[in-house]
């Protein structure tokens, strides 16, 4: 049962980053296709993206699309998080595959808090973890602060690596929304 995925976010290095994590639970049984490599951020709202996204699907026919979102805000701005909802409601509309959110509360960067000791062994730092990462308000400021006067600085390019060697189990057990993401995924998947 290889599944098709196909993967839309905002950045290539969050679409890289999540492949690289989701890799981490589902290799073998998924293939990933990433679609619309050349629209980026907030351009992924627009009437002309959903066209050249129905096109995509129509083409690649993936079995489940993956939107990759930042909400911009924390868990208690509701505002935010619906926003951001609602434009994936809209985009899934036009096409003809299951598709599923995977909204960051705040960023994608956040996700690293989830599993800071592969952070904090790669650029030597002893960040504290514990805590709802979904109340870390601008997580790639707070990375980039804590390593800036190390040898290696945080930059947001650095994702796809970092998140390649995380443990994805303490990722699913210390974030709640990546959490819901991912058994809502899984049954997308086995079903």
């Amino acid at each position: 049962m290889n599944k098709k995925i196909g993967l839309v976010g905002e950045d290539p290095n969050d679409t890289e980053s999540i492949r690289f994590l989701l890799d981490k639970k589902f290799s073998g049984s998924v293939s990933y296709q990433i679609l619309m490599r050349r629209i980026t951020g907030y351009n992924l709202d627009s009437d002309h993206t959903k066209r050249i996204l129905k096109v995509e699907c129509d083409k690649q026919k993936p079995d489940i699309v993956i939107f990759i979102r930042d909400a911009d805000g924390i868990c208690t701005e509701k505002k935010k998080i619906e926003t951001c909802e609602r434009k994936h409601k809209d985009l899934s509309k036009a096409l003809k595959v299951k598709s599923i959110l995977l909204l960051n509360i705040y960023e994608l960067e956040a996700l690293i808090f989830a599993d800071i000791d592969t952070f904090n062994r790669v650029y030597k730092t002893e960040i504290k973890g514990g805590g709802d990462v979904t109340y870390i308000a601008e997580p790639k400021e707070k990375l980039k602060r804590h390593t800036r006067k190390m040898q290696k600085t945080f930059h947001e390019s650095h994702c796809p690596e970092i998140f390649k060697e995380m443990n994805i189990d303490n990722v699913i057990a210390n974030c709640s929304y990546f959490r819901e993401f991912m058994t809502k995924l899984d049954q997308m998947i086995n079903n």
